[in-house]
């Protein structure tokens, strides 16, 4: 493939007029060891609690595996979104379609498709009001806000590209599509979870859906609109807009899903009874549990 001299920020590739990333910058591997060390004392901690609890330990484990399967996505999503991991220095965990993506990814992806799914999936299992759906959409955004942005100013990775909704490094337009990716695997779950009963059928059902619905509910559900601007030349007020349909998309993807498992929903799909799976949530018309 042909590029112009300088593959850094900025530079364009003159075959498929796509922007590439600053290759000439270099990985924090100390700050990336820390935060490995840090995240992975953490989900021993949740792993402990959850494999504490009778009835749910298959469950959990499953949901947890999933999130470390989804990590995979990473190198699709860095593509499409503009996203570059210093390669120059980075404890390289495994490289896919010509990114390589550092160690420190995945404990990040278990603990958010990970720790994140299992939590809402209890959640929805318990019965969720559309109140607390909108709340569980909530804390997912507010804290890759939080997260994200100082690990950007310790050069762990970077965002290239025309993003929009820029702050500090940060699109803010990533926070709802990383929840959009949550909640369509949750959603998923929760709706075969009567044919998966207690055991093994667990983890085939996790570590296929939680990655494949994490890269649907991103990409699909949210990302395009910021996809087709971050790519181009567009001008400011567009490339905001886009950053703003996102918000909407998922906007509307959370609504159809408060729509669809809350026990306060009109429009509530009841699941099945069947012999064997994990009680869910009361029936229709039953007081929804406190959030």
């Amino acid at each position: 493939m042909q590029t112009q001299a300088l593959p850094g920020a900025g530079s364009v590739d003159t075959v498929l007029q796509l922007p590439l990333p600053p290759a000439a910058a270099v990985f924090n591997l100390p700050v990336a060891n820390f935060i490995t060390m840090a995240v992975g004392i953490g989900l021993l901690v949740f792993l402990t609690w959850a494999m504490m609890r009778p009835g749910k330990r298959v469950i959990s484990l499953a949901v947890l595996i999933g999130g470390a399967v989804t990590t995979f996505n990473e190198p699709g999503f860095d593509i499409l979104n503009g996203v570059w991991h210093p390669v120059i220095g980075q404890n390289v965990a495994f490289t896919l379609l010509g990114r390589s993506v550092p160690v420190w990814a995945f404990p990040g992806y278990i603990g958010v498709y990970g720790c994140s799914a299992l939590l809402m999936l209890e959640a929805f299992m318990r019965g969720i009001t559309k109140r607390g759906v909108w709340l569980w959409c909530l804390v997912p955004v507010v804290l890759d806000v939080l997260l994200e942005i100082p690990l950007l100013q310790f050069h762990l990775y970077y965002y290239y590209a025309n993003q929009p909704l820029d702050l500090l490094g940060y699109p803010l337009y990533q926070a709802p599509s990383n929840t959009a990716g949550i909640f369509f695997g949750v959603t998923v779950l929760y709706l075969m979870s009567p044919w998966l009963g207690k055991g093994w059928k667990w983890f085939p059902a996790a570590m296929l859906v939680v990655p494949l619905c994490g890269g649907m509910g991103f990409i699909g559900a949210s990302l395009l609109p910021a996809f087709a601007v971050s790519a181009q030349h567009c001008p400011y007020w567009l490339t905001q807009l886009a950053g703003l349909a996102c918000f909407l998309l998922v906007g509307a993807w959370v609504h159809g899903i408060s729509l669809l498992v809350a026990v306060d929903s009109p429009y509530r799909y009841k699941l099945p009874e069947v012999p064997g799976a994990i009680k869910t949530a009361a029936p229709a018309g039953a007081a929804p549990r406190p959030i």
